[in-house]
């Protein structure tokens, strides 16, 4: 039975680099101490050879000795379901579903936690009438042209630029 695995997605997603060479992709091998890049990944076959520990196989095989499943576990972890079908692609697709539908959330609540200080803050400054009183408001005052950073962002700024402000405030 032929599994229709992407085995270069398979080992990427466990964290192993791979740097294309011709026709194939090498790394370090994940399987022992390696100074050398041995670990080889041959896309047109789906299939893996280390010429370091001697280590070879499909995806399957990859995840058996990565994880140290069983091939029932490995199946599983794969999402191959029993007709040999894979569910992986369609679970990527999911995730990153997921991730851009929280993205987007964080996206609204910070915008509406942005525009309910900004309204607080902005009608109080424009009361003030004596020097005490804008030293009492002054840290709020101050945070006005961020607030209005920020909301420009998230209005009229790119994806990138939504993403950057978010590492930022983390």
């Amino acid at each position: 039975m032929q599994m229709a695995i992407d085995i270069i997605n398979v080992i990427q997603n466990q964290g192993i680099s791979l740097k294309k060479s011709g026709k194939c992709y090498k790394s370090l091998c994940p399987f022992h101490h390696d100074t050398n890049p041995s670990f080889v990944v041959y896309p047109d076959t789906s299939r893996f050879m280390c010429f370091g520990c001697g280590e070879k196989g499909d995806a399957i095989d990859f995840i058996k000795k990565l994880k140290g499943f069983s091939f029932k576990d490995a199946l599983a972890y794969l999402g191959i379901d029993k007709s040999g079908k894979t569910s992986w692609a369609n679970a990527n697709e999911a995730n990153k579903r997921k991730l851009v539908a929280a993205f987007r959330g964080w996206e609204r609540d910070y915008y509406d936690e942005l525009t309910t200080d900004y309204r607080a803050i902005n009608p109080i400054s424009s009361k003030l009438k004596t020097l005490d009183e804008m030293e009492e408001i002054a840290p709020l005052y101050h945070r006005l042209p961020i607030l209005e950073y920020h909301m420009d962002i998230l209005l009229y700024g790119t994806d990138g630029d939504k993403f950057s402000l978010f590492q930022e405030l983390l």
